[in-house]
């Protein structure tokens, strides 16, 4: 990982480090650095003879008049041989905080206004064109206004006048480091931070999300100072802000690096959360007298204290053989050498001109631990697919077991239930058909029986043989089908002992308890019904009626004759039976007799009941 990840870093490195942009070798531009300087409050270039004093550019105030502020004037003279037939411009690299150019007493250029809140420029670099006709053979004065808050870095650098042509390249140049990048990778960072933060917030376990989202938040309002011109407080509350996100950005970031690390480091995060707090505070409270001195000291102890953190995770990758580890410290380091230098140019060890660098390290450091945090995120999104996938096939092989196991059981249920039905078959006609042969085989042995009642026995035989047949067609839980089979079989038998069939059925709903046991006792009840009639009734009429009850909870099947009615003495030996079966199956059987006929009626449950 390492290896893949170097050659980007450097190449990126090399982009947003300053090129050759700032050598001055055109011919034709004048390099001023001698000049003359007065502090004045005066709004206008001061006459000549003001106390003006000799200064040599470029001027740090921190070194020449250390804690001075407020407005100045810097006279600068050069000698034109003869009018240039190019316009002219002039350009000052850097100054600070905010300045105007006068050209032989003339404005050309004003970086913005001079009262508090004071226009920003310490970042941007100047450009004003010259006018022809300001210009003039001989001698030419330029005077520059230079408003400078006390105890920042405030001072001037050469200024540089020459062909517009010539200095707009490099000017150019320079805003883009300074200014137009730091606005882009600003908005860049912000918006890594921003991503971050909602990841956190959907993975709240992974704090280090979190701690680098708010790291790239800071740093991008941090950064704001080196473009915004025109700010809403005053200049001392703006640079309390400006330097105090520093720590607060160093420290956001140091926890960042712990959790990557998966280090709890007790004693050293109660001192980062006192440089988080202790900072901005001590900054403000300091006041504009000790400001320079209170954010030296605490821009010295944060470079100490990100020393240890990057030695932290170096060990840590070292240890554990982390690639990814090694390369956050490699650019960490980088970024920390680059805060170093950006600590000499304000602690003035460095000269005024250089540029600060640190603007330039931190976005490389935050596309770096950026990419590493998206990578390990697709890495984790990866593992989860392939588990996922491992899962599916796992699922698919124990489903295509679940299947085979629940076939095999299918099959033993449906062997048991043939199995069930045959041995209930079997109890059906041993009990029924098989006892009465055996009984009647006996009898005719004995010679107790007549050729007619053996005819009757063996008709018997077969109304018991076709009940069980008739049980095991397929009704489709419809109880007309059961009646109409029934019917099949009984009306040709009535009409040769001259009884009449009115059959007077109506649709019945689905009756969902038919099963074959349920049928033939359904059957039994009716065939018993019947032939009561034939033996008993002396009927010439039976009517077969079917409806449903009231409530309508079951399905009733009602038989009548014209008969004589049953006789007392018969009631008792013929229907206990018959009560029975409806019993059975969750009916009830209602029976109502006179010398004018009787009728039977068989309750069936539409329904099984429930348990």
């Amino acid at each position: 990982m390492l290896s893949r990840c170097l050659p980007g870093v450097f190449l990126l490195a090399l982009l947003l480090i300053p090129g050759p942009g700032e050598c001055l070798a055109e011919d034709g531009i004048l390099q001023l650095t001698r000049a003359d300087f007065l502090l004045s409050d005066a709004s206008s270039p001061p006459p000549d003879d003001a106390p003006w004093r000799p200064q040599t550019l470029p001027d740090n105030w921190n070194l020449s008049r250390y804690g001075a502020g407020g407005n100045s004037w810097y006279r600068l003279r050069f000698d034109l041989p003869h009018l240039p037939s190019q316009t002219q411009a002039v350009y000052i690299p850097r100054l600070s905080m905010n300045g105007a150019v006068y050209v032989n007493g003339q404005l050309v250029g004003s970086g913005g206004g001079f009262e508090e809140p004071v226009a920003r420029n310490w970042n941007r670099p100047q450009f004003f064109l010259v006018p022809p006709n300001l210009l003039r053979p001989g001698e030419n004065t330029v005077h520059l206004r230079l408003y400078v808050f006390p105890h920042t870095q405030g001072g001037v650098s050469v200024l540089q006048l020459g062909p517009e042509q010539a200095l707009r390249p490099i000017y150019e140049s320079r805003f883009f480091q300074r200014v137009i990048l730091a606005q882009t990778l600003s908005l860049l960072i912000a918006s890594i931070g921003v991503f971050m933060l909602v990841l956190y917030l959907r993975r709240r376990e992974e704090s280090m999300y979190g701690y680098f989202g708010l790291a790239c938040l800071v740093w991008a309002v941090n950064t704001t100072n080196l473009y915004v011109q025109n700010i809403p407080v005053s200049t001392f509350h703006w640079e309390v802000l400006g330097n105090g996100s520093v720590q607060v950005y160093t420290v956001f970031l140091g926890f960042f690096v712990l959790r990557y690390a998966r280090r709890s480091w007790g004693s050293f995060e109660w001192i980062l959360w006192g440089v988080l707090i202790g900072a901005p505070v001590s900054l403000w409270m300091g006041g504009t007298d000790r400001f320079f001195m209170v954010s030296s000291f605490w821009h010295t102890l944060t470079l100490a204290l990100m020393g240890g953190v990057w030695w932290t995770l170096f060990s840590f990758a070292r240890r554990h053989h982390r690639g990814d580890a090694a390369l956050l410290a490699f650019v960490g380091v980088v970024d920390l050498f680059l805060g170093v230098h950006d600590w000499m140019v304000h602690t003035n060890r460095l000269s005024y001109e250089h540029l600060h660098l640190m603007q330039f390290g931190a976005p490389l450091l935050f596309f770096v631990i950026g990419w590493m945090l998206i990578d390990r995120f697709v890495g984790t999104l990866r593992e989860v697919e392939r588990l996922n996938r491992e899962l599916e096939e796992r699922v698919t092989v124990k489903h295509a077991e679940l299947e085979r196991s629940f076939s095999r059981l299918q099959g033993m249920e449906r062997e048991q239930a043939a199995l069930e039905e045959r041995q209930r078959i079997m109890r059906e006609i041993h009990d029924g058909m098989g006892s009465q042969l055996t009984a009647s085989v006996i009898l005719l042995e004995e010679g107790k029986l007549t050729p007619m009642e053996v005819t009757a026995v063996l008709r018997e035989c077969m109304d018991e043989l076709r009940l069980v047949v008739d049980s095991l067609e397929p009704n489709e839980n419809d109880l007309l089908t059961v009646l109409g089979g029934l019917r099949y079989r009984l009306e040709g038998r009535l009409k040769k002992c001259g009884i009449s069939l009115d059959w007077q059925v109506s649709d019945l709903p689905p009756v969902k308890m038919l099963t074959p046991q349920t049928v033939l006792h359904i059957l039994r009840i009716l065939q018993e019904i019947f032939t009561n009639i034939l033996k008993h009734a002396r009927a010439d009429t039976i009517r077969v009626e079917t409806g449903v009850a009231d409530p309508p909870t079951h399905a009733f099947i009602r038989i009548s004759d014209n008969g004589n009615g049953i006789r007392s003495e018969r009631a008792s030996r013929g229907l206990s039976n018959m009560r029975h079966r409806a019993q059975t199956i969750g009916g009830a059987l209602d029976i109502s007799s006179a010398s004018t006929g009787t009728s039977v009626t068989l309750r069936v449950p539409l329904s099984p009941p429930e348990l």
